[in-house]
This record gives structure tokens, sequence and C-alpha cells, in this order.
């Protein structure tokens, strides 16, 4: 920049220069196997199907989370959840619904028998017999 704060003539016509088109077409190849570089090599078919069935994994595991994320609940609906977050909650609604559970049974076996549910229907005159 010059003194006045403008930049001067030769950087701006340097700077357009370089972005020119000319240069942008350039085709010639050049070796940079002296500077221990080279252009990246077309990968093995095995290091490729490697790579597939990993985006493949990838991407299972993230549709796995998200439908997990669907049938957990979640606190805060407008953000989505992480997948620590997710399985985090994943674990506290298991243990929640393993006390409701727990709860059921306890009411449901009284000591003196009342309260038990009664399953198959009670005096067994409702199906076929195998007598």
């Amino acid at each position: 920049p010059s003194p006045g704060g403008k930049p001067s003539a030769p950087r701006a016509a340097k700077r357009q220069r370089s972005a020119s088109p000319e240069l942008m077409r350039c085709k010639r190849r050049l070796n940079f196997s002296g500077f221990g570089y080279s252009l990246p090599q077309q990968q093995p078919a095995a290091v490729a199907r490697r790579n597939e069935r990993e985006r493949n994994r990838v991407k299972l595991v993230n549709l796995g989370f998200a439908t997990l994320r669907e049938h957990v609940p979640n606190g805060a609906a407008n953000k989505k959840m992480s997948k620590v977050e997710t399985l985090r909650s994943a674990v506290e609604y298991i243990r929640a619904l393993q006390r409701l559970l727990d709860e059921h049974d306890a009411a449901a076996s009284f000591p003196d028998g009342r309260g038990r549910v009664a399953v198959g229907g009670g005096g067994g005159g409702g199906g076929a017999s195998s007598a």
C-alpha cells in the first residue's frame, strides 16, 4: 500500500495477472519427485473396497443412532442429540422401564395371593381340550 492507504498500481496488476485464465489452463506437469512429494496414485481395488465397506459401516451406525433417537425421550427436542447423549438417554429410559415393571410386579404379587392377575381365563372351558 502507498502512503495514502490505497494499494499501489503494480501490486494490483500483479495480483490480477496471477489469476489470469492463461495461467489456469497451464497443462505442464511438474516433477516433484526430487522434493519427496508425489501425486496420489490410483488406489488398489482392495483399498477401495475396504474404504467402501467402512463408509457403509459408518452409514449403518449413523442410521442406527437416528432410529434410536426416535425411540428415546429427549429433553431438548429442538436440538439433535449426540451419540453419547443418545446412548445415555437410552440407558436411562431402559432403567425407567425396568423400574416400572418391577413396581408393577411388586404391586401384583401380594403375600395372600390377592391382586395377582389370572392368566388363561380361569375354568379352562373355552378351548379345545387335549383329553
